[in-house]
This record gives structure tokens, C-alpha cells and sequence, in this order.
């Protein structure tokens, strides 16, 4: 799926809020996934990657910082 293709990514909160809208190649998405990392709360985060075949993958992410 992590090619050099362009791909779309989604950041939702827990109660679903769409927090993050982002179509861009794999390394613009990689720039903003880290950014979003550093300026998030803790909380815990569905994240979701359309690559260009329109395959969706989602996952949980847990940000917490000590």
C-alpha cells in the first residue's frame, strides 16, 4: 500500500469528529501524521489511508505524552 502513490488520509476523535482531511503523496502524509502526533492531546484516535485502488485501512492510535 506505501508506495510513492497518493493517498488520503482521515483523523477522527472518539466521538467521531473528523479532525484531519489530508490527500497527498506518501511522504506529505508521513510530515503530517507527525505533526498532527506532536500537536494532538493524549487521547486515542481512529485513523484511516485510502490508497489509490480506494482499498481503506483503519487503525487505532493512542497518543500519550509523559
Amino acid at each position: 500500500m506505501l508506495s510513492e502513490e497518493n493517498l488520503k488520509i482521515k483523523v477522527f476523535d472518539l466521538t467521531g469528529r473528523l479532525i484531519l482531511n489530508q490527500f497527498g503523496d506518501k511522504s506529505q502524509t508521513l510530515s503530517t501524521l507527525k505533526s498532527f502526533s506532536i500537536s494532538s492531546s493524549n487521547s486515542v484516535y481512529i485513523i484511516e489511508i485510502e490508497d489509490s485502488d480506494n482499498n481503506i485501512h483503519r487503525s487505532k492510535i493512542f497518543l500519550k505524552r509523559e
